[in-house]
């Protein structure tokens, strides 16, 4: 809990820092100021956010101006304003500390990771030491992907204050992204030991235990968190079932597995690998249908992934429509031409169908993207023996029909389903089903056909070239990645993917007009591909050309209809667009601030109380809307949708409950409390909010 700083430091201090611009009237500006001071005090942010811009437009390089605006902003969720403000009252002032902490903050709100860094080791060269400074340091360098330095300013947080049980359960989140589950184990139970009703921290246990294969332990911790957090619009109840799902299935607690997959789907009908994993699970057991139903369901649901149809593949070959099988093993190479696992589902797949060439073909592919999986070196050489016989039959041109020739002692390959979700958290997929048919004779000798076709050989070549190149971006060498997939555009000047990778390296370099032209080049190559336009809508976002990125991530949105990801972003590219035309005009009427508007009206003062009718049913949307980004774990954007929902509807009391989680969760206690009590005052018994309100006061007096 930050310190508030007494009014008449701020004021005294504030009086200080002005400086002269030209001719500036300093008795104005001190007025201005201290009119914004005693506003602040008295809780009239509003009020004080205007005294302070005038300050400022008396003295742009008021620092007390900026540093009392900035932090306002950044307070009231404005973020990227908030970061202007701070950096440039951090550069007239480059020793205060207030002003970097919040600085940092708001560029690890905005992603701004490196620029986050700065800021809190700025602050440790002016003051060595503080327990929470590391930990923010720790966040950023987690953000930027250098693992090694997260880690160690989690250890100094902890060697700090070694009574906080949020470091060690972060610290351990860390060592399990490195699959260092025996490490995150032991920080996670010191938070627990810290902190007993730590829902979190059970949660993140049982993920660890399931991984190192101690299924009753993680059943136990997924059961221990669902009890800690009984309500329904718990974001991680859904996955909290799943997993506790699939510790139970291999337990063999069959019964138990599907009551949990069942109430996951409730919680959460749209999660595909719940689906996915029920249905494997209903395969094993022969409920063939039931598990089609749960794949069919799955497509419907995400029609972009790619792991899906490939389950769906796998029952249409079970129920023997083998076309159908092809069909949908095919669109997840269209999805996801790198994934090697389509490769091998479809080229087993024919290679059960005793369609050689076409197996060696799939499965030379999938070799190439995957060198290391023995199961898929192991099904590639058995399809080549196949075609090499095949080959020596067709070669011997004997007048008659020759018998199938055999490999000599090659059994069907098994696709095999990737983890369950408990052993490996990304992944939830398929077992394939497809019976091996009856033997039948070989048709009439054809032509011989090349083994891989030389398109087929150029796009192997490009995809190997991309693995090449990802490699190279983890291992931090920009500039040899963007040659590499240069190489990989030479190699199949078709490849759309290709074009989407060199588009990545051009943007991260600052080459934007080249990642563009690459990103439009990639639309050209595939129309139909959503990830293209989306892309290149984000792009064009950040450069604020926003009418080209709303269209392009309109596209986007029509495409893939169901990805939120993208929906969201095409209406906040049509939100921005709509913000720049009516300044340019001038034409439009203000709108409240943020707080005018979330603000309740005081009973018998006006209409707040009593929202229009469209009001409350765009505010239930925006209430949907915040409660799903909750799920997702997108707690800034679910705060943004839930305070539209509250400025709509300020009597919604789902909405203020919804956004104070989405404040815990950030760590926002005060915001938190504020919601809470705002929910209480709609309705006094509404329990839940009262048991979140408790929760975050005990934070605060920590």
């Amino acid at each position: 809990m930050r310190r508030k700083t007494p009014a008449i430091f701020v004021l005294v201090l504030g009086g200080l820092l002005f400086t002269l611009s030209g001719q500036v009237d300093r008795r104005a500006a001190a007025t201005l100021y201290e009119r914004g001071v005693r506003a602040e005090a008295a809780g009239q942010l509003d009020d004080a956010l205007d005294r302070y811009t005038e300050v400022l437009n008396v003295d742009p390089r008021s620092s007390g101006a900026l540093r009392r605006r900035g932090i306002i902003l950044y307070k009231q969720g404005k973020f990227q304003q908030a970061a202007a403000d701070l950096s440039l009252a951090s550069e007239i002032t480059s020793n205060d500390m207030e002003v970097l902490h919040f600085l940092g903050d708001a560029r690890l709100a905005l992603k701004q990771y490196p620029e986050a860094a700065a800021a809190f080791q700025r602050m440790l060269e002016l003051r060595p030491g503080g327990s929470t400074v590391y930990r923010s340091l720790a966040e950023a360098y987690a953000g930027i992907g250098d693992i090694p330095k997260a880690l160690d300013a989690f250890s100094e947080c902890i060697r700090l204050k070694l009574d906080n049980p949020e470091p060690y359960f972060e610290r351990g989140r860390l060592y399990a992204k490195q699959s260092k589950y025996r490490d995150a184990l032991e920080d996670y139970d010191r938070a627990i030991a810290l902190k007993p009703d730590y829902a979190e921290a059970f949660y993140a246990r049982g993920h660890a235990q399931g991984q190192l294969g101690y299924f009753d332990k993680a059943a136990a911790d997924f059961t221990r968190a669902l009890e800690l957090h009984p309500e329904p619009e718990w974001p991680d109840r859904a996955t909290a079932l799943m997993f506790r799902a699939a510790a139970r299935e291999s337990l063999g607690r069959t019964d138990e597995a599907l009551s949990d997959y069942a109430a996951s789907l409730q919680a959460n009908p749209q999660n595909v690998r719940a689906l996915l994993a029920r249905a494997d699970l209903m395969a094993r057991l022969g409920r063939t249908k039931e598990a089609f139903e749960d794949r069919n369901k799955a497509v419907e649901v995400d029609p972009t992934n790619g792991m899906a149809y490939i389950a769906r593949g796998s029952s249409y070959h079970s129920m023997g429509e083998h076309q159908k099988g092809m069909a949908d093993r095919t669109k997840a190479i269209d999805l996801d031409p790198n994934n090697a696992l389509a490769w091998f589902s479809r080229g087993s797949a024919h290679f059960l169908l005793h369609e050689y060439r076409s197996a060696a073909s799939d499965l030379s592919i999938a070799e190439r993207l995957d060198p290391s999986n023995a199961e898929i070196h192991e099904v590639s050489a058995k399809a080549q023996a196949a075609l090499e016989q095949l080959i020596a039959s067709e070669s011997a041109a004997q007048p008659e029909k020759q018998p199938a020739p055999e490999a000599p002692g090659t059994p069907a390959p098994v696709v095999r389903a990737p983890a369950s979700p408990v052993r490996g958290e990304a992944k939830a997929g398929p077992v394939a089903e497809v019976p091996a048919p009856v033997r039948a004779a070989v048709p009439a000798p054809a032509p011989k056909t090349p083994l891989i076709s030389e398109a087929e050989a150029r796009r192997a070549s490009s995809l190997k070239l991309l693995a090449s190149a990802d490699l190279l971006i983890q291992q931090g060498r920009p500039e040899e990645a963007l040659a590499e997939r240069a190489k990989a555009i030479e190699a199949d000047p078709t490849n759309a993917q290709a074009y989407i990778a060199r588009g990545a390296s051009y943007h991260s370099m600052g080459e934007h007009q080249k990642g563009l032209a690459d990103r439009s080049k990639a639309i050209e190559l595939d129309p139909g591909n959503a990830e293209s336009w989306y892309l290149r809508g984000s792009a064009r976002f950040l450069l604020r050309d926003y009418e080209n990125a709303w269209s392009d991530l309109s596209n986007a949105a029509k495409l893939s209809p169901s990805n939120a990801q993208y929906r969201e972003a095409a209406e906040k590219a049509r939100t921005v667009l709509q913000a720049e035309r009516t300044r340019e005009t001038g034409g439009a009427p203000a709108k409240r601030s943020t707080a005018q508007a979330a603000r309740p009206a005081a009973a018998g003062q006006g209409s707040a109380a009593s929202p229009n009718p469209q009001d409350s049913g765009n505010a239930e949307a925006h209430h949907q809307a915040g409660r799903n980004l909750l799920q997702s774990g997108k707690f800034q954007q679910a705060v943004e949708e839930l305070t539209l929902a509250v400025q709509m509807n300020p009597r919604l009391a789902l909405a203020w409950n919804a956004r104070g989680y989405a404040y815990m969760r950030m760590g926002q206690w005060e915001k938190a409390i504020s919601d809470f009590d705002q929910a209480l005052s709609i309705n006094p018994n509404y329990a839940n909010a009262r048991r979140n309100r408790e929760s975050a006061a005990a934070q605060v007096r920590k």
